[in-house]
């Protein structure tokens, strides 16, 4: 048996009589597979430093975490719904993208942004008869 060093510090052990069988294509298509192997398992070591586990929050409880960065004098319920639609589109601790009527919803349930007054001049609607 012999241990052939090939890039990347690797060692693959062949018997000595395959080894001088190998063709040059096969000895490629070795060396392919190294490089494969070492990326994926140097991508594999770096996810797991470089990404602690972060607790998923769903719809209601992600919306009250994030609701407060939102003052109700300055931004419309509108507005805001819409801005924490697209934040949970890539936010990491958001389950699942919320569409913008969803997170409206939910931020009128938090009860942060008064109903608006209707139109006090129309008065209530007549029906004709």
């Amino acid at each position: 048996m012999a241990e052939v060093s090939r890039k990347r510090g690797l060692r693959i052990t062949v018997d000595r009589a395959l080894g001088e069988r190998l063709s040059e294509g096969v000895w490629r298509k070795l060396d392919r597979m190294m490089q494969i192997d070492a990326v994926m398992a140097d991508r594999i070591v770096r996810e797991e430093e470089a990404t602690p586990p972060v607790r998923k929050l769903f719809g209601k409880e992600w919306i009250e975490s994030h609701a407060g960065e939102f003052d109700p004098d300055v931004v419309s319920i509108t507005e805001a719904g819409r801005q924490l639609s697209a934040k949970s589109k890539t936010a990491p601790d958001c389950a699942k993208p919320l569409s913008a009527g969803h997170c409206i919803n939910l931020l009128r349930d938090l009860n942060r942004w008064g109903k608006k007054p209707r139109n006090p001049l129309k008065g209530p609607r007549h029906r004709c008869k």
